[in-house]
């Protein structure tokens, strides 16, 4: 298959390692790796360019056709200056022209479009219906939701407008991936979406790398960190992250076990305010931040973990996902500690992991303490995540699954075409 695989604003940065990169880049590989041709196409410096090589990292720029018309400006002048001297909602009508305009003259050669969903692009959708190929989202969480949480203020008027804008990108799909089985159900029920056209594939992990063995004395040396109990964190710091959380938790953990660390690897907005509690509460020896980490490095990290952990600071739990740090965790063979919020479903309790409530502290320090003073526990978990790892989260097993998913799109549309 020729594949496009677009992404609008808000993408996130291929030069720079989080979640979000680690996730595209492992997609467009292994499709590459099973034989398609993929063709990247995003915007850079606010132009919208294209490479059908990550590892090359050459980006061509793209040529605008009807967009740079004297007409089309003729037309988005006055209704820009309308727009803002009475105020109205914000609608990405003439960005997302614009980047279709470009992208269907670099995808025009393409069999399906496979977007990365953002907030408030369609630009994707009026592609694909130019071309006349199939669209197929992929949705990695509840992104109104999470814009919400991240405190972007928005008018009444804005926030309907823009869902307005989400719920008809998600009705014009010809396809939806889904990264966990809750996204799904709500994407059924909040947008009122057809459930035949939607696939749940869940994320994977670089299996081969997090479950190879590796030298616990040389990586304490090479990055400084003590033979003691370990309890580690990897993450952006997002405020569903719960950072503060696991910092009010760490407090109880110390009273049981004096001489326990943790580790906090990432970067993010809540890290600074992070970094604070922890000069406050003395814990410079205790409470290591090894910020943003290659993947082969995290790798390391988590092979001198003793409990790897995946807080949730929210009650309501609204914010669904398929975390990556579920899947290396497991693939490392740590014991995980996380809540019983959906979005850490994926985790069997007792079996590949413990589960505690969500937004409590004391379950939370009470459980890592558990874990950390049962080494038999500990190596039975870990070995138990591993094998589960290995058998179904590798990024292998979930590029396969949406191989499947694309070509069984494909045939209908191109029957739908021929009918």
């Amino acid at each position: 298959m020729k594949i496009g695989y677009l992404m609008q604003e808000g993408v996130p940065d291929l030069d720079v390692v989080s979640g979000a990169q680690l996730h595209v880049q492992a997609v467009i590989t292994g499709l590459q790796k099973r034989g398609h041709q993929v063709r990247t196409f995003l915007p850079r410096a606010k132009r919208p360019v294209w490479s059908d090589d990550l590892n090359q990292a050459q980006w061509q720029p793209t040529q605008y056709t009807f967009s740079e018309s004297p007409w089309f400006r003729l037309v988005e002048r006055p209704l820009r200056r309308m727009q803002a001297e009475l105020r109205l909602p914000y609608f990405n009508l003439f960005e997302s022209l614009r980047f279709s305009d470009a992208a269907g003259q670099a995808l025009a050669h393409c069999d399906l479009i496979f977007e990365r969903f953002g907030f408030m692009g369609f630009a994707g959708a009026l592609t694909a219906r130019r071309l006349n190929i199939p669209h197929i989202l992929e949705v990695n969480g509840d992104v109104p939701k999470e814009v919400e949480v991240l405190g972007v203020k928005m008018s009444a008027a804005q926030r309907a407008t823009s869902l307005q804008v989400v719920r008809r990108t998600f009705a014009a799909a010809t396809g939806i991936v889904c990264v966990a089985p809750m996204l799904k159900q709500n994407l059924v029920k909040e947008m009122q979406l057809d459930p035949d056209k939607i696939e749940v594939i869940l994320n994977g992990a670089d299996t081969e790398l997090f479950a190879a063995p590796k030298d616990q004395m040389a990586i304490r040396e090479k990055f400084g960190i003590a033979s003691r109990p370990t309890i580690t964190f990897v993450g952006t710091f997002q405020p569903w992250h719960g950072i503060n959380l696991l910092l009010d938790s760490f407090v109880g953990v110390q009273k049981k076990n004096s001489n326990v660390q943790m580790l906090l690897v990432g970067e993010g907005g809540g890290r600074a305010e992070a970094k604070q509690r922890v000069e406050r509460e003395g814990w410079d020896n205790a409470v290591q931040f090894l910020g943003r980490l290659e993947n082969r490095a995290v790798a390391d990290i988590l092979a001198i973990t003793d409990v790897a952990v995946i807080p949730f600071p929210y009650l309501k739990s609204d914010i669904v996902g398929s975390p990556l740090k579920i899947f290396e965790y497991m693939a490392a063979g740590c014991p995980i500690v996380a809540s019983w919020a959906p979005i850490h479903d994926v985790i069997e309790h007792a079996v590949t992991g413990l589960r505690v409530p969500p937004a409590d502290a004391d379950a939370l320090a009470e459980m890592l303490a558990h874990v950390l003073a049962d080494a038999d526990l500990r190596a039975r978990l870990g070995m138990r995540a591993r094998q589960v790892a290995l058998e179904r989260y590798s990024w292998d097993n979930t590029i396969q699954q949406l191989e499947i998913f694309f070509d069984r799109v494909l045939t209908k549309h191109l029957k739908g075409r021929t009918a």
